[in-house]
């Protein structure tokens, strides 16, 4: 629940300075529109309510959508397939963080990518259970798995 709220709250505040830059900067810069001027024009409106009650909905539904724990099944334990799992890992340009007996935990190597995703980046694997559970992004969970798939099967034909 927290890493849900915190995510909400990330999203929330991007959209919200997202719209703030278009809604005000933007016809500042390009017409010299004064900020007071566009608030009331928005103001007046009604159907900026209905934007902004949607905009809402939408950083409260993405982070459901988006991030998930993905169940992965492979053959023998996760020491067993440890290097391949990690060699994945790498080829995705992700570098390991942090590592302990039951999780271990990935973040993007590019910067750009983790200021993309507001630093919401993260791959957990956690290792100490079988099947082993992946949690992050859900595009990043499909891509791994994709890529998991060729080391492993390939492995063992």
């Amino acid at each position: 629940m927290k890493d849900y709220l915190r995510r909400f709250v990330k999203f929330l505040l991007f959209i919200l300075v997202l719209f703030f830059l278009l809604l005000f900067v933007y016809p500042w810069l390009k017409s010299g529109i004064s900020f007071r001027d566009t608030f009331e024009a928005l103001s007046g409106s009604k159907n900026i309510r209905l934007v902004l009650i949607l905009v809402f909905i939408y950083a409260f539904i993405y982070p459901l959508i988006n991030f998930r724990k993905k169940e992965r099944y492979i053959n023998g334990t996760f020491e067993d397939n440890r290097e391949d799992i990690e060699k994945s890992m790498e080829a995705l340009n992700y570098g390991k963080m942090s590592e302990d007996d039951e999780k271990i935990v990935y973040k993007r190597k590019s910067r750009f990518a983790r200021v993309v995703m507001l630093g919401e980046d993260t791959i957990e694997i956690f290792k100490s259970v079988k099947p082993i559970i992946f949690s992050g992004p859900l595009r990043d969970l499909k891509r791994i798995d994709a890529v998991l798939d060729s080391k492993l099967l390939g492995k063992q034909m």
